[in-house]
């Protein structure tokens, strides 16, 4: 399972992420599962990945987020 870190704060987060078989990448985080997809109406915002499950994050984490995404997403 591909590992994701998140610096903020000063602090360092690791969330593990799957991919499922329709290119929709699924994170654990305290109990809440976030399923996000990438689509090219979104590109202008966070590389174009987005939340597809009706969870909400904030928008400085979701960059974060998204920038780990995009690497995910080159490598495999």
């Amino acid at each position: 399972m591909p590992i994701i870190t998140l610096k903020h704060d000063g602090k360092i987060y690791q969330r593990e992420v799957n991919r499922n078989f329709n290119g929709i990448y699924i994170m654990h985080s305290k109990g809440i599962t976030y399923w996000f997809r990438k689509d090219a109406d979104y590109v202008k915002i966070n590389n174009g990945w987005h939340l597809v499950n009706g969870t909400t994050l904030p928008d400085f984490l979701m960059g974060l987020i998204s920038e780990e995404l995009e690497r995910l997403s080159f490598i495999g």
